[in-house]
This record gives C-alpha cells, sequence and structure tokens, in this order.
C-alpha cells in the first residue's frame, strides 16, 4: 500500500517520485522493495517510515527490512515452476528488482515488466542495459486493465498491485488473454473480509470480498492452488509510533503514502476486516461452473485460511535460498 510492485504509481510511487525524488533514489541505490515485509513480532523501537526515510542513518535496520522482503518473496516463489517458464511477466513491476533478479538467476526465463509510470518504465531499462540484459529482459510502460500485454507468458506475478486497480474484470481479462494454458499466477495481495468490498478512491485502494475474489477466479478460469495469510506478519512490521513525527513537516505527497501504511496495519490488526495473502493459481481451460466449484472449495473464507505460522521462515525452509536472494550487482 506504501507503493507494491505496483500499479500504486498513481498515488504512492508516483507522489514520492514528484515530492520526493531524493527519497526515490535512495530507495533504488539500496535495492529496498517498495513491498511489505513480515515481522514475527512487533520489535520495539523500530520505525519503517525512519527507515524509508532515511536509510542511510539505519543501515541494520534497513537490512533487516530487506531480508524481510527476501523471505516474502522466497514464500511466494517457492510455489512457482521457475525452471519450467519459458517467460514471465511482473505486474505493476514498480522499481523493476524482480524483472532483473529473476533473469539473472534463471538464463533460460524471458522476464518482462508492465508499470504504469513512464519514468520508471525508462529508469529499468536503462539499469538493464546496464547489466547487458537486454536480449532477456524489458520493461514495458502501460496500464494493466487496459493496455494489452507484449507477449504471452508461462508465468505472472503480482505483489500489492491489484488492491490498486479499480478495473478488477480489465486486469484479470488482461492476464488471463496473455497466461498460456497450465500457466500460473503468483500473488501477494489482500481480501476484504467485510459484506462489501473496500474502494477509496482518494488512496487508490480496491479490495474485493472472499466472494469477489471466487468469482474473479472463476470466471477468468484461474483455479486456486494455495493461499497463506500473513496478516499478523505485516501489521506487526507496520508498528510506528513515530510516523507522525518522522513525516511532519514533509509534503503532503510524502505524507500520505505513510498514513495509508498506519489505515492498513489498522484493518490487519482487528479481526474480520482484511488479510493479506501469498497465493499461486493455475489457469485451466475449464466452464465457469466448474471453475466456481472447484475455486469455491479452495477459496478460504477467513478462519479456513491456512495460516502461515509464526514467520515466513516455516514456508521457505527447503527453498534454496540462493535462487531467490538480492544479489548487489
Amino acid at each position: 500500500m506504501l507503493g507494491g510492485g505496483a500499479e500504486t504509481e498513481r498515488k504512492g510511487i508516483c507522489h514520492l517520485q514528484q515530492g520526493g525524488r531524493v527519497l526515490y533514489a535512495r530507495r533504488r541505490k539500496r535495492r529496498l522493495r517498495l513491498t511489505f515485509c513480515p515481522f514475527e513480532e512487533k520489535i520495539p523501537g523500530f520505525s519503517i517510515s525512519r527507515v524509508y526515510l532515511n536509510p542511510e542513518q539505519y543501515p541494520a535496520e534497513l537490512e533487516m527490512v530487506r531480508s524481510k522482503q527476501i523471505e516474502m518473496r522466497r514464500v511466494l516463489f517457492s510455489r512457482g515452476d521457475f525452471q519450467r517458464a519459458q517467460a514471465l511477466l511482473d505486474i505493476g513491476c514498480g522499481h523493476e528488482t524482480d524483472v532483473i533478479q529473476l533473469a539473472k538467476r534463471y538464463p533460460h526465463l524471458k522476464t518482462q515488466g508492465f508499470t504504469i509510470t513512464e519514468a520508471q518504465a525508462d529508469l529499468g531499462n536503462r539499469r538493464i542495459q546496464e547489466l547487458n540484459l537486454g536480449a532477456q529482459a524489458a520493461i514495458f510502460h502501460g496500464d494493466s486493465s487496459k493496455d494489452r500485454f507484449p507477449g504471452r507468458y508461462d508465468m505472472m506475478i503480482g505483489i500489492e498491485v491489484s488492491c490498486h486497480i479499480p478495473d478488477k474484470q480489465g486486469l484479470f481479462q488482461n492476464m488471463s488473454s496473455a497466461l498460456n494454458e497450465g500457466g500460473q499466477v503468483l500473488m501477494m495481495d489482500f481480501i476484504a473480509n467485510l459484506r462489501g468490498a473496500i474502494a477509496d478512491p482518494s488512496i487508490d485502494i480496491y479490495i474485493p470480498t472472499v466472494q469477489g475474489w471466487i468469482d474473479l477466479l472463476a470466471e477468468h478460469h484461474l483455479v486456486l492452488d494455495e493461499m497463506m495469510d500473513v496478516s499478523k506478519q505485516v501489521a506487526n512490521s507496520l508498528h510506528d509510533p513515530e510516523q507522525v513525527d518522522n513525516t511532519k513537516g514533509l509534503p503532503e505527497v510524502v505524507q500520505i503514502p505513510f498514513g495509508t501504511l498506519l489505515k492498513a496495519r489498522s484493518c490487519l490488526r482487528k479481526p474480520g476486516l482484511a488479510t493479506v495473502y501469498s497465493s499461486s493459481a493455475k489457469i485451466q481451460l475449464k466452464a465457469r461452473q466448474n471453475f466456481e466449484s472447484t475455486t469455491q472449495s479452495r477459496c478460504p473464507t477467513g478462519r479456513r485460511i491456512r495460516k502461515l505460522g509464526a514467520t515466513c521462515c516455516n514456508k521457505s525452509k527447503g527453498v534454496r535460498e540462493h535462487e531467490f536472494r538480492d544479489d548487489q550487482n
């Protein structure tokens, strides 16, 4: 919600580019992803806003956040068959880190990113060229819910992306049209555990209910394989008593994303309001009614979400660490 991987450029990353260019540059230099991270417990004295605003002053905390962001990805990516996949799309790729890291890790894999922010696409493509990955990776500028994706893919990833896109039908139609039969979608996103969906245009937040997700997946021929709830762990990392003081006097466009983090933590702490989930799904060509029954049986409703456990580490055990670490060069 501060910025996922993400189409948050409308109100999140875009704000930071316009009102906080130094912050944006620092993040890129340190490769700090604009996504949530799971903490097993609340850490006394930790402040996520302090780390994001002044990363060079808090190297130990910065490294802790980075390591937890990587850990979350290990959990998500452990469900993907990267050896089989030939082409991958990162929807709302943000700072292009995953596009580049996966291209470096899997030389056979063609990786592409799609972002609504033109500056991010330009920056990402320059970095790709600097790393001599131009034949394997590329970033495209476009709206994931409106503009056709540039190819066909065996795998798609979306990390804290769809929650910022109001037109879910357009997004998933675009995804299913470009995903090969048997292809995988790996997502990290949110569920509204309320009677209705959460929609707040002022901060670009649009979160479907459980039934909304079931209908969306079924309509676009996606069968849910697995889902994990990481709400408690993410809420722990967002505990930030210093947030107001740390952002006081900064431009409003910088304050807004951090205020959104506090709202997100409030929702995640209260049972029944919202859930952060990590999931994998596969596309198969079946009749809609078959998808509804299959998805209904696999898609959790509140307490049936399979809990992640104490930390994401519980799920990342057994995943080869070298496959998903964040290289510095």
